[in-house]
This record gives structure tokens, sequence and C-alpha cells, in this order.
């Protein structure tokens, strides 16, 4: 097994790259990152496949478009902040988005503010909408996915641009800065970084690349390798066909670094990969894969489950449809 591992790890860095050649591909983009952090008024955050380091036909890029005008807190007592965000009584991960007193608030958003009893608030079909229709001005051959606009023609790579505002690492995420980890993984430093960083508030939750950055290579490989299962056994069927995102996949490894006992090495390769695809397999049985920073946020809800759950176990677990 640790024969067949170490030359599985030796054949996935000639397709998916050396560690010298992911380290290019990811210091492209975060060069490219460093100089947007700087914008003042709209800032550009390339993620997804690419930046991650993968080269992949099938990998992509994510742009998000930050709106440094628009500053949003939970605590409505912060200063300068356009937005207020609003989460209890609301799923875990999501939250509403209440106009302050700052005067910004009518100049970007007078017609997108929905008037409530507690307020006036930002539709989001609005902030969506708005955002394609500008976008669209620039690129007419693009296409709604989503709360994104995918550019594919033109371009060597598919382009996924997204409309997005800053906002302080909120309450509901808390639980991940505290939670208690016995194999180092992510680091403090990490931890710190991410924290210090905040998060992104879309239509949906969205990736974080900070932690594929932390991976070794090992880890990237098997990153690498769970993203060509997806691709090539997993959507190459078509009764499951796209119901699975690699952002599921990501999750599965996120948990299983920080959780599980297992070397991370050359020769242990196909046991991490293994491992992995377990945890997945469980969570579909279950029917509840839980967000990696929130986990009461199920991110199968509404995608896996029900009928679609059982063909997932049965292929996963190298069963026949009957």
């Amino acid at each position: 097994m640790e024969n067949f591992s170490s030359r599985l790890w030796t054949h996935l860095s000639v397709i998916l790259g050396t560690e010298e050649e992911v380290y290019i591909r990811r210091r492209i983009f975060a060069l490219a990152n460093s100089i947007n952090k700087h914008l003042d008024k709209f800032r550009v955050i390339y993620c997804g496949s690419r930046a991650e380091g993968l080269s992949q036909p099938e990998s992509d890029i994510d742009q998000m478009d930050v709106n440094g005008n628009i500053s949003v807190s939970e605590n409505p007592t912060d200063l300068d902040i356009d937005k207020v965000m609003i989460t209890r009584d609301i799923k875990p991960g999501f939250g509403k988005l209440r106009r302050s007193n700052s005067q910004k608030n009518k100049l970007y958003f007078g017609d997108g503010l929905i008037q409530t009893q507690d307020g006036l608030f930002l539709s989001s079909s609005f902030s969506r909408d708005d955002f394609l229709r500008q976008m669209l001005n620039h690129f007419p051959c693009a296409v709604a996915h989503g709360p994104c606009l995918s550019i594919q023609e033109r371009l060597t790579v598919d382009l996924d641009i997204l409309r997005c505002f800053s906002c302080k690492w909120p309450q509901i995420a808390s639980e991940w800065i505290d939670r208690r980890r016995h194999y180092g993984w992510p680091s403090s430093d990490l931890i710190q970084d991410i924290v210090q960083d905040g998060c992104l508030l879309i239509s949906i939750g969205n990736p974080n690349s900070h932690e594929v950055h932390s991976f070794n290579h090992t880890q990237f490989l098997c990153y690498g390798l769970l993203k060509l299962f997806l691709t090539h056994a997993i959507n190459s069927n078509t009764q499951v066909k796209d119901l699975l995102c690699s952002y599921f996949l990501k999750t599965s490894l996120f948990y299983c670094i920080e959780e599980e006992n297992i070397a991370w090495n050359k020769e242990n390769l196909l046991d991490c990969f293994w491992t992995c695809l377990r945890r997945l397999l469980k969570w579909i049985w279950d029917e509840y894969c839980p967000n990696y920073f929130i986990k009461d946020n199920n991110v199968f809800e509404g995608k896996i489950c029900g009928s679609n759950s059982k063909p997932y176990s049965m292929l996963i677990s190298g069963s026949n449809f009957s």
C-alpha cells in the first residue's frame, strides 16, 4: 500500500503540479490579491481552484468584487458602519443587512431597501440583480449562475464574478476560533489571520482559500484527487451529475486534517483519500454536512437530501445501481 501511495503521489504531482509549481501559481494570485487589498472603493479577491494552485481544464477562477464603500458589523455601536448584520432568529450562517444611519446607504441602495417594522433592510435579490445588470453591460455573453456572473467565452478559463461585502468575524463562528484541535491544524497564526480578515457576505456562503494555502503537498494532492474523483467518477453518472460540488469535498478534507489522527505524507496518500471519502459518505447517509466554520449550518440542505442521497451513497461506496 505504501509503495502504491508513493507512486500515486508521484503521478499526481505530474498531473496536478509539483510543490514548486503549486507555490508559484498561488503566489501569482496572492500577489494580485495583495495589490488589490490597497484599493479604496472596490477590491477584487481571486479564489477558486486556480488561485488554490490547481491547473486542470475544469479548474476555474472566482472573482470576489468587494464593495469598499460599504462596511458591515454585527455591533450597531461600531463607528462608520453602513449596515448592521442581524443574525438572530435566522438560519446559522445567514444574516440580514439593516441600514444604519449612514447617508451612503441612500446613495448605493436607495432603490434596494425594504421597509419593515424592524427598520430598512437591503434586498438580496435587488443587490444580485443590480450587479448582474451592471456586469452584463461589459460582458454581454455572460450568464447568471446563482448569485454569480459566469464568463466562459473568449477566456481560456471559466470565471465567476460575485459581488460581496466585507464584514467583521461573526459571533456565530466564534466556536471555530476556540475549537479544540488535537493535531495542530489550523495553526494559531492561521486562525488569527483568518479572523482578522473577517468574512465576505454574499447571497450564499463562500469557500475560504486560506486553509488550502496552508496544505502540505500531500494534502494538496489529496484535494486534487478528490476533485478528479468528482469529475471523472461521480459527475460521469447522470443520476448524480452536478449535485455534489467540490466545496463539499474540501469541507471533508478540512475536518479530516483537523480531527483525524492520520499521517499526511507521500506513503499514506491513498489512506488519506479514503478517509476523506468515508467521511463524505457518512455525511451523505446522514444528509448533513456541517459547514467547517459554523457546524450548525448544513451545507447539504436543499442539495443532498431524500431521494437523491441514495444514488450518491451507492456510487461512492462502490455498489451497483438497481
